[in-house]
């Protein structure tokens, strides 16, 4: 459609006006501490991240660059902040049409650019877009959206270069930020409904399996360069940190989430807010609960799914 060519403009626009308020804001914390660092450094020592514990190169780059060109001048960092957020959301825009093609199923074109516009102005955006030291995070979700995207390519169509270049992308993303480590997750749960729903199995496993191999592969070459780097498997907060496994805590912390983006939890009073982050959303017998309801509903889900309206996939 012709109109979709104005979906970035309109989300830029939007980006634009949200944050306006917080126009030259976001030098704080973190950022004068890189800040000091910069000041003394050159272009050069991207390469050993400042002296930094972590192999995040992708992220001096974008951040440095920025700040030797623009020093703190607010404009400049207000309109690359606001744009990288406004093209996520069209990115986000862009892969709900590849899927309605793929899955078959109808979704207003106006919906879709309402859902790219609230993920553009949702309140828990706003540290990221603000927060100068925060760019990682936006490049990430690029590299993210990006590889969704782009394997859908190589998964249906057999299109080589669209492969190379999720590759390449999330090779990219592993040395912005750790977040990149959930690539190779997201692909994963993407590649089974892929191959649940389409006819072409054979070629069409095959295809996944060396693909998500690929991606895991390239995960275990960024931890050895990690490992022979500095000494340390993960970097940032340490391995002790990012592996540690607590279930019952981590269940906990998505329902946490889920509370925060689906009733704004977090806007509500202190005594009330406390009760349910706590209290109710961490008791034990409540998370168990909640997690074998989502599991039962998971497993019907994938019995069902074929059945299923394909809007059940997007979801």
């Amino acid at each position: 459609m012709k109109a979709e060519r104005f979906v970035f403009p309109a989300l830029l626009l939007l980006a634009l006006l949200t944050f306006l308020p917080a126009y030259g804001s976001g030098f704080v914390f973190d950022f004068v501490g890189w800040q000091s660092l910069y000041n003394k450094g050159s272009f050069a020592d991207i390469l050993n991240c400042f002296g930094y514990k972590g192999n995040q190169q992708v992220y001096h780059l974008f951040f440095y660059t920025i700040y030797r060109f623009f020093h703190l001048s607010p404009f400049p960092w207000y309109f690359i902040f606001c744009a990288l957020h406004a093209f996520n959301g069209w990115l986000l825009f862009y892969w709900v049409r590849q899927v309605k093609g793929h899955w078959r199923f109808d979704i207003n074109p106006v919906m879709m650019f309402i859902m790219a516009a609230f993920f553009v102005v949702h309140p828990f955006t706003v540290e990221v877009v603000v927060f100068k030291a925060c760019v990682h995070y936006l490049i990430s979700l690029v590299a993210i959206l990006g590889v969704l995207i782009l394997a859908p390519r190589y998964f249906l169509e057999g299109n080589q270069r669209s492969f190379w270049v999720c590759l390449l992308i999330f090779f990219f993303s592993l040395f912005a930020l750790e977040i990149a480590y959930v690539t190779p997750i997201v692909i994963g749960a993407y590649s089974l409904i892929y191959s649940r729903i389409n006819d072409k199995k054979a070629e069409l496993k095959k295809r996944l399996l060396l693909f998500n191999a690929c991606l895991w592969g390239l995960l275990i070459v960024h931890l050895v360069v990690n490992r022979l780097t500095f000494g340390a498997w993960i970097g940032h907060y340490g391995a002790a940190t990012h592996l540690r496994f607590d279930f019952v805590g981590m269940v906990s912390t998505e329902l946490k989430y889920l509370a925060k983006h689906l009733a704004d939890v977090r806007m509500y009073g202190p005594k009330m807010k406390g009760y349910l982050f706590d209290e109710l959303l961490s008791n034990k017998l409540i998370v168990i609960l909640t997690f074998l309801v989502g599991l039962v509903a998971f497993v019907f889900y994938w019995i069902k799914i074929k059945k299923l309206n394909a809007k059940w996939h997007l979801v």
